[in-house]
């Protein structure tokens, strides 16, 4: 996988790689490689954006700069529907450090449970699910072993701007969108080399996430050629920072890969 300046862009085929290790790796029995759940989702555009502008509005209390403006997914799960989901809590990105990495600080405002078809207000707390911890199992190579909060990823933190924004700006630079327009989250593991010195994660299928237009009802993914300009037309955003280990920051992680 490359690295684009704004993030990783990952085609079709890509994404179905992605989604079949992620199905290989993970699952609600220790005995087998099934997930047992719908490992994606859609969300309207709109009702996202509509969030985005509360804070982005500079007469807004709290207020955060677009290009400052990132967005945490905390892995959620319910045991009762078998759903995997997502509750999303709006960051603020300190500038880039010597390292490039740029310091989180979480906005003084609502979360949100991102669930199949809405957005709705969340009353979850903390930074993990302790549901999705102790609901799902980690194949290792050799054995199904519970997740573990210390080493398995409890969240993935994107930036708005150059990341969600930008897969949106892409797909319809030249188009007319078909409404309503989805975002589709993507339940995914990419392989994280673990002799890398810069590791970006602490287990080397990390669970993550990978963002892809659907209008319509109509997923836009495809393996057509794109062009360096339009980096995200008919690919799918997925470089979102992984916590653990950055729990705090944002950064690149160029070790996602096939």
């Amino acid at each position: 996988m490359s690295v684009p300046p704004n993030g990783c862009n990952i085609s079709l085929s890509d994404l179905s790689k992605a989604t079949y290790a992620f199905a290989g790796r993970y699952s609600l029995k220790q005995t087998n490689g099934d997930p047992g759940f719908p490992s994606s989702f859609m969300i309207r555009w709109d009702d996202l954006t509509s969030i985005v502008n509360q804070v982005t509005d500079p007469h807004a209390n709290p207020y955060v700069a677009p290009e400052n403006l990132a967005m945490r997914f905390i892995h959620r799960f319910d045991s009762n529907t078998q759903i995997w989901f997502l509750t999303m809590e709006l960051m603020e990105m300190a500038p880039a450090n010597p390292a490039g990495a740029r310091q989180l600080t979480p906005l003084q405002c609502t979360r949100y449970d991102l669930v199949n078809g809405k957005i709705s207000t969340s009353t979850f707390i903390g930074d993990y699910d302790p549901a999705y911890f102790n609901s799902l199992f980690y194949f290792n190579g050799t054995n199904y072993v519970p997740l573990d909060v210390t080493k398995h990823v409890m969240s993935i933190t994107y930036p708005w701007l150059i990341e969600i924004q930008e897969l949106y700006n892409d797909n319809y630079i030249n188009t007319q969108p078909v409404e309503p327009v989805f975002l589709t989250f993507n339940s995914c593991s990419f392989f994280a080399d673990q002799n890398s010195g810069n590791k970006f994660a602490n287990i080397e299928w990390p669970h993550t996430t990978a963002v892809s237009i659907n209008e319509g009802g109509v997923s836009r993914m495809s393996n057509n050629p794109v062009t360096p300009t339009t980096l995200f037309t008919t690919r799918a955003a997925d470089m979102g920072t992984l916590n653990p280990p950055g729990v705090n920051f944002y950064v690149l992680p160029p070790d996602l890969h096939w």
